[in-house]
């Protein structure tokens, strides 16, 4: 359930993930990832390697720090000032403790063009099999808006049921994209939060 809840969040943040300087980020998501409803406004801070994002998830804010120096994901829980912390080499591992093979992904660029929050873009169709896995590698240039559609397959039993339960289709625009600095706080467990780090 952990995974799962990191993966969204950061396929919910991928909108912002490749800025190069720090940078806060509006944005407006629409869909559902499962049956989960994913709408709502979020906010992205980027600062070096560090990411934070704070999303709308089923009602309430999801809070999620991706530390890619220190290899981790931290998942803020304010109600409960709770943190759980996931390594990524823990992540890699439960991918292939249920047999998702390695990642594929292709970048077509389209004719299609847009303007989006006071930016003209050129529409990019992104195709992805999982397992999704972030990795420090920069990127070039920032994704304004991003469409994710989820689906799976296969042919045994369980590919059916598992195909219901994964799919998603979800859009993220951006809203507003402000340059400046970011407090390095902010990537920081707060005070007296309880810390729990997964296996």
């Amino acid at each position: 359930m952990a995974t799962n809840k990191i993966l969204l969040s950061v396929l919910l943040g991928t909108t912002a993930a490749s800025a190069h300087a720090d940078v806060t980020v509006n944005t407006t998501t629409s869909g559902k990832a499962s049956f989960i409803n994913v709408g709502g406004d979020g906010v992205t801070q980027i600062k070096g390697t560090r990411q934070r994002s704070d999303n709308m998830m089923g009602g309430k804010t999801q809070s999620l720090i991706i530390d890619i120096d220190g290899r981790r994901f931290v998942d803020l829980d304010a109600k409960k000032k709770s943190a759980t912390v996931t390594p990524l080499a823990s992540i890699a591992d439960e991918l292939q403790k249920v047999g998702i093979g390695t990642m594929n992904a292709t970048l077509t660029k389209t004719a299609q063009t847009k303007q989006i929050a006071g930016f003209p873009c050129t529409v990019h169709d992104i195709r992805l099999s999982l397992p999704f896995s972030p990795t420090g590698q920069s990127g070039q240039g920032m994704a304004l808006e991003s469409h994710v559609s989820i689906d799976a397959s296969g042919d045994n039993p369980m590919a059916g049921m598992f195909s219901k339960l994964a799919k998603s289709d979800i859009t993220a625009t951006v809203t507003k994209v402000v340059a400046g600095e970011v407090p390095a706080d902010a990537f920081d467990i707060p005070a007296g939060y309880k810390v729990k780090t997964q296996k």
